[in-house]
């Protein structure tokens, strides 16, 4: 009887130190970054957020890109559930845009705020002054976006699919809003056609190939954008069919100019971003993971403040993955 007791305290103990150890790999909030704001935004959040639950992950959604506001208010929120370690996930196309260099300023990654999320022409007023930078009593890291990842290939590679007659004689275009910046420019479009080749790849198509919208810029720079992406699409077109789909989480800035830039070109386009999808979650919480076994990245701890908003976005993509001023440019970080 006494070998039987001994056996199960031992088993019991064993039990413990399985939920403590499993606990002290969880130990690390998860702080979602995104603009939010229409239904599919929601239905997104909402689908993460239950995720997070089962894995007994604590979670906050900072809503409103670049809102420092709102990422201090979400910081608090997961310090005060005694989290050892905040992982910042950005739900972004690019990790190559101003809003991203905008999240690193906030979270002490980057040493000075984005300029062109500052001067975006899109936006509109979130912080009554300058933005301050966020203050943690834990170490913080932030995740790369959605970039070329395998999710997203297999999603754009569904929706192309939709559209598509025969792939093979087809040509899919991915249209989205490319940065400000020169730096961060090449960085996007080196990311956006190594997409599209993997989705050509996935799908069959006889070509694919990404176009730039750029915004951020003077109207007559804007102008000249939208008619080099008429020019690509309608000599594409002359070659063959053409699909086009909105490099997009949900309809926005580039669902709204396409009736502009396609006109007097017949292709197949239904605007649908990339939200929803239940496999957003997923990629949630892979992000946050590996994450979590990243060093701390914020390094710059002053309380700093950049110039005043007088705009935060309303689209996410755009600018360089990491400024020059970033000590972690060349150490692994995001």
């Amino acid at each position: 009887m006494s070998g039987l007791l001994l056996l199960a305290v031992l088993a019991c103990g064993a039990q413990s130190q399985a939920r403590a150890a499993d606990m002290a790999e969880k130990l690390f909030g998860v702080l979602l970054l995104g603009e939010g704001g229409d239904k599919d935004w929601k239905d997104a959040a909402d689908s993460i957020k239950k995720e997070m639950a089962k894995k007994k992950l604590p979670f906050e959604f900072a809503m409103g890109q670049g809102d420092g506001k709102a990422v201090q208010k979400a910081v608090d929120r997961l310090e005060s559930l005694h989290v050892k370690k905040i992982v910042a996930v950005p739900l972004l196309l690019s990790s190559y845009s101003e809003e991203m260099d905008q999240d690193r300023y906030l979270l002490g990654i980057r040493e000075k705020p984005s300029q062109e999320f500052a001067a975006a022409p899109h936006s509109h007023n979130r912080a009554a002054g300058a933005q301050a930078r966020v203050k943690a009593k834990v170490p913080v890291v932030l995740t790369k976006g959605l970039d070329d990842s395998e999710m997203v290939v297999d999603i754009l590679a569904a929706r192309a699919r939709a559209l598509s007659h025969d792939p093979s004689k087809e040509i899919l275009v991915l249209v989205g809003k490319a940065p400000a910046s020169k730096e961060g420019l090449k960085d996007w479009v080196s990311t956006v056609d190594a997409l599209a080749e993997k989705v050509r790849q996935k799908s069959g198509f006889r070509r694919a190939q990404g176009a730039a919208l750029r915004d951020g810029i003077d109207r007559r720079a804007r102008d000249a954008s939208e008619a080099e992406v008429h020019k690509a699409v309608a000599a594409l077109h002359r070659t063959g069919p053409v699909i086009v789909i909105p490099l997009e989480l949900s309809p926005d800035l580039v669902h709204n100019r396409m009736p502009h830039i396609l006109e007097g070109i017949q292709v197949r386009y239904d605007g649908k971003g990339i939200l929803p999808d239940p496999r957003i979650a997923k990629w949630v919480e892979d992000s946050a993971e590996e994450g979590a076994k990243l060093p701390e990245m914020s390094v710059f701890k002053d309380g700093a403040k950049g110039p005043a908003l007088t705009r935060a976005p309303s689209q996410l993509k755009g600018g360089s993955q990491l400024g020059s001023d970033s000590p972690l440019k060349n150490k692994g970080g995001y």
